[in-house]
């Protein structure tokens, strides 16, 4: 059993839990709780099982790696109350060629969106309305931090999330190409969402919380579209948002 904080697998899973720099170079991330660390075995993507002491018992179904004494437990977790198991795992992979060939294809780019809470949020309401991916930019939140990981509540595993390598505008070209119609989710859109016909290949662009779609990525955008707000609303947020817009995206297949 492991009881010290100086063990090197302790220290790795810390790595991965605290920067974002190893989880890319390794393309690994950790995962807690019963029902994620079942999904990512069902998925073959696990590489390592840590359980606390307490749930040993709990877990004979499971190729547990190491047991961790409960008081560590509490320390390497990044949860309140954690549930006494975590898992490594490996970045999940997706052609996205493939993905972009399919011509009913629905995604949700988002634009420098920071908050880990909104991209958890909109990546398990991408699964819940039947989107096909999730893009992001080089400047939204790391999808696979913990906080962000926590709030997929297990879609992070089964929904595609493309991290752009070059820049927004590169990816939306590339987009264009493929045939996406590009739709801005924007404060001065002139198209009320109800109004435009969301068939084919699709892509909703939402952009930063407090700053909304970049000028340049603006340009890119085939349509404008606006939610209508009532009372003295500025914005919505953007999880909201990417909610609405996503379930009426759903009903153009």
């Amino acid at each position: 059993m492991i009881s010290s904080k100086d063990n090197n697998k302790i220290k790795h899973i810390k790595k991965l839990l605290e920067k974002s720099k190893t989880r890319r170079e390794e393309r690994r991330f950790v995962i807690e709780g019963f029902k994620a660390v079942r999904e990512a075995v069902k998925r073959g993507l696990v590489d390592e099982i840590f359980l606390s002491e307490d749930v040993v018992e709990l877990c004979d179904d499971l190729d547990v790696t190491d047991v961790v004494s409960s008081g560590l437990f509490k320390e390497i977790s990044d949860t309140v109350t954690p549930q006494g198991i975590l898992a490594i795992v490996r970045f999940p992979e997706y052609d996205v060629d493939e993905l972009f060939s399919n011509k009913n294809c629905k995604l949700i780019c988002l634009e420098d969106v920071r908050d880990p809470g909104n991209i958890g949020t909109i990546i398990r309401t991408a699964e819940g309305a039947g989107m096909d991916g999730v893009m992001l930019s080089k400047g939204c939140a790391d999808v696979y931090q913990p906080k962000v990981t926590r709030a997929t509540m297990g879609s992070v595993l089964r929904v595609p999330c493309i991290v752009c390598e070059d820049d927004l505008t590169t990816e939306l070209d590339r987009l264009k190409k493929s045939g996406f119609t590009l739709f801005g989710a924007y404060l001065d859109g002139a198209v009320d969402y109800r109004e435009p016909d969301y068939g084919g290949k699709v892509a909703v662009l939402i952009g930063n919380e407090a700053n909304g779609l970049t000028d340049e990525t603006v340009t890119k955008c085939d349509k404008l579209i606006k939610i209508p707000m009532s009372g003295e609303l500025e914005s919505l947020n953007a999880a909201v948002s990417a909610a609405i817009l996503s379930y009426e995206v759903d009903r153009h297949r």
